[in-house]
């Protein structure tokens, strides 16, 4: 286990910022998390994976943990699936990768996200028309006595980059590992526009084929946080009404929609491009100018409130012209 003070966490978030915690913890296996639980009831802490999705907006005053929980293991393996149990601390693309070797489906549509197995599981991480919860079977935790839980997908209430993970359990319950189902001979899934213009006239596409075309389209659109620092997409797709949907395609034909069961779904995306904004800078962040869902760290003197007044003018200037709000996917802590 490490333990360490006044620790920087530049190494632990995609915006690279060099923000500190009191204290630092990484734990290797249940055994040890379950011996700092009581020092998580006597001070503030908060549970990360590899800072992708967050953006540290000051010092944190409390424990960072961290799980190094690396432990991979088939629990299961039938005719045309296999279940694998999957440590919190496991990188998620080294999933995504291993199911590609093994011509296993379920994942590939998912490759190439940063992260970590256990965030991917809160987050309900999804690209390109799949999510984690389409594959996870169930979810495993702590809580800050001691005790053990097993949840399945319905108890994890999965929605849109969303969880109970990130709500009702938030700070409650700590997730070790989780089980997901893969498949032997599974369908591709090329339901998301964007892979029907890949995949158009390609037959019998493999896990790993996917793979490769999800690389492909990823990289031609979206920056390496380790030359501009960034949390991918920053702000969730937003749902309005059906009203409101319509109101917008007879103003603007071209707006991409897709139906839902709470409403209709816009591209957050298109929003932000069409309000002028892609490539829009201030002093130390900008609109990524070939994927304007990205806001970028544009400089080493770039700070947290740079990305913080730059999302906040994304917002006001969408909602001036489209009358939708935005709500940022990363979160600010």
């Amino acid at each position: 286990m490490i333990i360490k003070n006044n620790y920087s966490l530049q190494a632990h978030n995609t915006f690279g910022f060099n923000i500190k915690a009191n204290k630092y913890i990484e734990y290797n296996t249940v055994e040890e998390l379950t011996s700092i639980l009581p020092m998580l009831k006597e001070n503030n802490w908060l549970h990360i994976g590899a800072g992708s999705n967050l953006l540290f907006t000051k010092n944190y005053d409390g424990i960072i943990l961290h799980s190094a929980i690396s432990h991979v293991e088939t629990i299961e393996k039938g005719t045309n699936h296999i279940l694998v149990k999957i440590g919190a601390g496991v990188t998620w693309d080294e999933i995504c990768w291993d199911a590609a070797i093994l011509d296993l489906y379920g994942i590939e549509n998912l490759s190439f996200i940063p992260g970590e197995v256990g965030a991917a599981a809160v987050q309900n991480i999804g690209a390109y028309g799949a999510e984690i919860a389409d594959v996870i079977e169930y979810v495993q935790t702590i809580d800050l006595n001691g005790n053990t839980h097993t949840l399945n997908k319905q108890q994890c209430c999965y929605n849109y980059r969303d969880s109970i993970f990130k709500n009702q359990l938030k700070n409650q319950q700590i997730i070790t590992h989780v089980v997901i189902k893969l498949h032997i001979n599974g369908k591709i899934n090329t339901n998301y526009q964007a892979l029907q213009q890949y995949t158009k006239n390609k037959h019998n596409i493999t896990s790993m084929q996917m793979r490769q075309i999800i690389y492909e389209i990823r990289t031609s659109k979206l920056p390496d946080y380790k030359k501009f620092g960034n949390a991918g997409s920053f702000f969730k797709n937003p749902v309005v009404s059906n009203q409101k949907a319509e109101a917008l395609t007879q103003q603007y034909p071209q707006i991409p929609t897709y139906k839902t069961n709470d409403g209709i779904k816009l591209s957050a995306a298109w929003l932000i491009d069409n309000a002028n904004l892609k490539g829009y800078s201030n002093d130390g962040a900008a609109v990524y100018k070939h994927q304007p869902l990205v806001i970028i760290k544009t400089n080493n003197n770039a700070t947290p409130n740079h990305v913080i007044e730059l999302a906040q003018y994304i917002v006001n200037t969408v909602y001036n012209k489209f009358g939708v709000t935005l709500i940022p996917e990363v979160n600010y802590i």
